[in-house]
C-alpha cells in the first residue's frame, strides 16, 4: 500500500512539474515575437507566384541583404531537378515549369554566406 502512495505521489509530483514547465513555455512562446525587430521582419521578402503555375514561376525578393543567391528544385518526393533561371531584373528571377509534370514542387532559395535558407512550395498543373 505504501509503495502504490509513493508512486502515485510521485506520479502525480512529476505530472504537475511537467504541466507547469510545458504551460511556461507556452507563455513563453507567446511573448517571442514582441522581441522581433520590425526591421529584421521585413528583411529578404521572397514572393514566389503565380501558385498554382502553368508556364513559369516568378520569385522577387525585397529588401533583400543576400549577396550569393542560390536555388534548387525538388519534386515532391525530393529529387532533385534541374531547371534553367531567367534573371528579369535585380532581384527578380523567373523559372520555366511548363515542361514539369503537374505536381507538387519545393523551391529553395539560398545564401551559404548569410545563412539564409527558406523553402517554398508551388503546385505546377497542366
Amino acid at each position: 500500500m505504501k509503495k502504490l502512495l509513493l508512486f502515485a505521489l510521485t506520479y502525480f509530483l512529476l505530472f504537475g512539474i511537467a504541466t507547469a514547465q510545458s504551460a511556461l513555455a507556452k507563455e513563453q512562446s507567446v511573448s517571442l515575437p514582441y522581441l522581433q525587430d520590425d526591421e529584421s521582419t521585413a528583411k529578404n521578402k521572397i514572393e514566389i507566384f503565380p501558385n498554382p503555375a502553368v508556364e513559369y514561376i516568378y520569385i522577387k525578393i525585397h529588401n533583400s541583404e543576400l549577396e550569393n543567391i542560390e536555388m534548387e528544385l525538388f519534386n515532391i518526393i525530393g529529387n532533385s531537378l534541374s531547371f534553367d533561371l531567367e534573371e528579369i531584373e535585380t532581384n527578380s528571377y523567373r523559372i520555366k515549369v511548363e515542361d514539369f509534370p503537374p505536381g507538387y514542387y519545393l523551391l529553395m532559395i539560398k545564401d551559404p554566406i548569410k545563412r539564409f535558407n527558406k523553402a517554398f512550395k508551388f503546385h505546377k498543373v497542366k
